[in-house]
């Protein structure tokens, strides 16, 4: 089963942005070289935090990630990038993707694009129907690939410490479209679905910019509890 990492951290106030972002640039380089099992890595920066930032990395499956934790360019990258960042800030929830559209995604360098990417982010009610909402997700995604050629991603992730946690990173060809996408009809449809089985408090979906990717081929992945 394929795996997804969502490191998820805020630059210090005086924090140098742009040498961590070299040391991502060249992170990226080094797994196209040389971590045939990384599949995607992605980086975010949030419009209304722009000292926020996300990596989203997909894998083949967990050894593939256990292998890539260990190597020298994570160590380098690490020690390149924590002074600048509010290490406290920093969360990288393990997850395991149960559903994934098809995407083939461009190379981004020095954010050369106009592609944006929302992180859903919310938590299932315990007593919530889990079930339910990814019979819904699944829909979803199959109405996106007959109906929004524009979404580029949509892939779903669930927490392996914390099973009513889930993500849904969803990534548009432009910014006009994440906002229009709010009122699709296949969103409406699958958010009356979703809703009534998680905790509307715990949702976030911060909308963010692609400064950074590798850029890839991702098989879809059918869904899977």
């Amino acid at each position: 089963m394929s795996i997804t990492v969502v490191n998820d951290w805020h630059f210090k106030e005086n924090g140098d942005i742009e040498e961590g972002l070299v040391a991502a640039e060249e992170l990226v380089e080094n797994f196209k070289a040389n971590e045939p099992g990384v599949q995607l890595s992605l980086w975010l920066q949030a419009q209304e935090q722009p000292l926020r930032f996300f990596h989203i990395t997909v894998f083949d499956d967990y050894e593939a990630f256990q292998k890539v934790r260990e190597t020298n360019a994570i160590q380098q990258f690490v020690e390149r990038l924590y002074p600048e960042i509010d290490r406290t800030s920093h969360m990288a929830p393990e997850c395991d993707v149960v559903l994934s559209s098809r995407g083939k995604l461009p190379e981004v360098k020095k954010a050369n694009t106009e592609s944006v990417t929302v992180v859903n982010d919310w938590n299932f009610r315990e007593n919530g129907d889990i079930h339910e909402g990814l019979s819904a997700a699944a829909e979803y995604v199959d109405w996106f690939k007959g109906n929004k050629p524009e979404v580029q991603l949509s892939l779903w992730a669930r927490d392996r410490t914390n099973p009513l946690r889930f993500f849904h990173i969803v990534m548009f060809d432009y910014p006009e479209a994440a906002v229009e996408g709010r009122q699709w009809e296949g969103t409406v449809r699958f958010a009356d679905r979703l809703y009534p089985q998680i905790d509307e408090k715990s949702v976030k979906q911060p909308v963010c910019d692609v400064v950074l990717s590798s850029g890839g081929h991702l098989e879809a992945v059918p869904l899977r509890l």
